[in-house]
């Protein structure tokens, strides 16, 4: 015979045998109680019932931009620094605390009446060309089962969670100077693991009371959806601006025009190494329009917004700093529409005509490449005010440039 509960909590389990001493009471002489000198054997004790495991339900794989979403960045996420985690896959899943049996515990909820533990949660995720991610944890916590409209024994863990010390998130690491192929990551490259720590061990804290150890734990190897990993950047081809004078000159005044900043990513339809074939019709590239105006390789992410990642400065840079006193001053860039932005540069004029730039674009993170530099912490292109007196911007890019002057930089 045994004692069945099918939920956690604290229960007093009392035992009585009124047998043990049925010789003394048919003597009359013993008294029928618990009592020390009495015939009954009895006894209570305090029993503590956890969860014999947990259960994954529902988890989904999805992109950083939505769920499912349609892209993530490859990004270099540190575990130990939440402000890494902005760009990265990201999971929804709903945690359950249940019973041999299956059942939900009704009792594993939040609340000083009810019996909730600390659950930590970690993540294995690795892709066969990328090898490991790297990815967040859900330190041991009391994670709020029952809690924000969830059922009671349950804990929904949101895709798009704010409290980033409850997220789980994953990436895989970038070079600024190696640009790679799409890639997806999905049911068979996830692997997620939550347990609940019981202790008699003092150091352990709201998991310490305990009789013995015990470690309730659930495994998901089972997932769905997934997500599509892309190299980003932003990029600027080089700019000559056609000024009509001597004096300022600006992209602002017509006939010019403002300087567009793509947002793009590499793919590389020729390499036998992790090639995604749908990416073309994935991301609207069938058609030659969204390839880069001057790169091979380089696609306009047309789905790119302003959370996706955007340009915090445009400055005229002097070898790897910024210049401390320029004559160019930059306004924008405007907000992020279809994976372009625009901003608008002025020339004083002060240092004569022609007059020649290296501009520095500080973006986020996953939005830095300069093939030449591996420590690079912003991207570079040429801009050149000409004196030219006909008006316009050119790239280097267009085909007829009618201003007799040309400019040709060869990088060795």
């Amino acid at each position: 015979a045994g004692v069945v509960f099918d939920d956690v909590g604290q229960v007093n389990i009392g035992v009585e045998d009124r047998k043990w001493a049925q010789v003394d009471i048919d003597h009359g002489d013993t008294a029928t109680d618990c009592s020390s000198d009495g015939a009954y054997i009895c006894g209570d004790q305090n029993v503590t019932y956890i969860p014999d495991h947990f259960r994954f339900v529902d988890t989904n794989i999805t992109n950083n931009n939505g769920m499912p979403g349609t892209f993530t960045y490859i990004a270099n996420l540190d575990p130990a620094d939440q402000s890494t985690f902005a760009m990265g896959g990201r999971v929804n899943t709903l945690l359950q605390a249940e019973n041999a049996n299956d059942g939900i515990t009704q009792n594993f909820r939040s609340g000083a009446e009810y019996y909730e533990n600390p659950v930590a949660i970690t993540q294995v995720v690795h892709d066969s060309v990328h090898g490991d991610a790297n990815t967040t944890t859900i330190a041991e916590q009391l994670l709020g089962f029952g809690t924000n409209g969830d059922a009671n024994g349950t804990k929904l863990l949101k895709w798009d969670e704010t409290n980033l010390a409850m997220v789980l998130r994953f990436n895989f690491p970038r070079e600024v100077n190696v640009p790679v192929n799409p890639f997806v990551v999905d049911k068979p490259d996830y692997n997620a693991t939550a347990v609940s720590h019981y202790t008699n061990d003092p150091t352990y804290g709201a998991m310490a009371g305990y009789d013995s150890d015990a470690y309730p734990e659930g495994v998901e190897d089972n997932a769905s959806g997934g997500a599509l990993f892309l190299y980003g950047r932003v990029h600027a081809p080089r700019y000559r601006v056609e000024c009509t004078g001597t004096g300022t000159c600006s992209t602002a005044t017509s006939p010019n025009q403002p300087l567009i900043l793509y947002d793009e990513f590499y793919y590389d339809a020729t390499s036998t190494i992790d090639t995604n074939t749908t990416l073309t019709t994935t991301n609207a590239l069938s058609s030659g329009t969204f390839r880069s105006v001057d790169s091979i390789n380089w696609y306009t992410n047309r789905q790119h917004t302003q959370t996706d990642g955007n340009v915090s400065s445009v400055q005229q840079y002097y070898g790897n700093a910024p210049m401390a006193s320029s004559p160019i001053t930059v306004t924008g860039p405007t907000t992020i529409t279809s994976g372009t932005s625009t901003i608008n540069t002025t020339y004083s004029g002060a240092s004569g005509y022609p007059y020649k730039a290296t501009m520095g674009i500080s973006a986020s993170t996953w939005l830095i490449y300069n093939r030449f530099d591996a420590t690079s912490d912003h991207n570079e292109f040429e801009l050149e005010f000409n004196a030219a007196q006909l008006g316009g911007v050119t790239t280097s890019s267009d085909k007829n440039i009618t201003s007799p002057n040309t400019s040709r930089r060869i990088r060795w």
